[in-house]
């Protein structure tokens, strides 16, 4: 499914995380910072990129941002 996603255009590290988000649903950075191993400054740097293009929203909760895919 990774590939999948990666042909049509996103990169390899919004791709584990967008298929992190659909499988585990609403989550903070730091659950998909541990699950992926992707790097913290990867790890946002990407969600920006997803929620452009229009792949992942958040919501800003008392405790900070959670995203969804």
């Amino acid at each position: 499914m990774e590939q999948q996603l990666e042909s049509l255009g996103l990169s390899h590290n919004e791709a584990k995380i967008y298929l992190f988000l659909l499988k585990k649903g609403e989550s903070s950075t730091g659950p998909i910072i541990k699950e992926t191993g992707i790097s913290n400054s990867r790890v946002y740097e990407s969600l920006n990129s997803l929620i452009s293009k229009g792949l992942v929203t958040y919501v800003v909760q008392k405790d900070g941002k959670y995203f969804d895919a």
